[in-house]
């Protein structure tokens, strides 16, 4: 049975301050937070060089959205966990991430019940 802190986090979000709150949540719960970026582009570069478990990403982001992070993740490393943050929860927003592989998606404003349990679900 592996710990929190065996779980490997990268955090993306074009937002610095939601970027803080998430990696604060995560490192307060004993997960291990390898990093943080904010576009897509650096999320690949970081997603290779760290190999983490889960990455947490935004889907409006400038220069690389979420959802063409997303599947570009899932090509290169298709166990990865994605797990979906944003603010953006319509149901075609929702459906389009869970269809191009996310294993879940946290609505903005999120509280740490909510990460944590998405968390659990996806790497239990």
């Amino acid at each position: 049975m592996s710990t929190n802190a065996n779980i490997k986090i990268l955090v993306v979000d074009d937002d610095h301050i939601m970027c803080e709150l998430l990696t604060s949540i995560l490192r307060r719960e004993g997960y291990h937070v390898v990093g943080d970026a904010h576009d897509g582009e650096i999320a690949l570069e970081q997603c290779a060089r760290f190999e983490p478990d889960v990455v947490c990403l935004d889907i409006n982001m400038p220069r690389m959205g979420g959802i063409e992070t997303l599947h570009a993740i899932k090509v290169e490393h298709p166990k990865m966990a994605v797990i979906m943050v944003s603010a953006e929860a319509t149901k075609e927003a929702v459906m389009d991430a869970l269809g191009k592989g996310a294993c879940g998606f946290i609505v903005k404003p999120f509280n740490a019940a909510k990460i944590l349990d998405t968390l659990d679900r996806c790497t239990g």
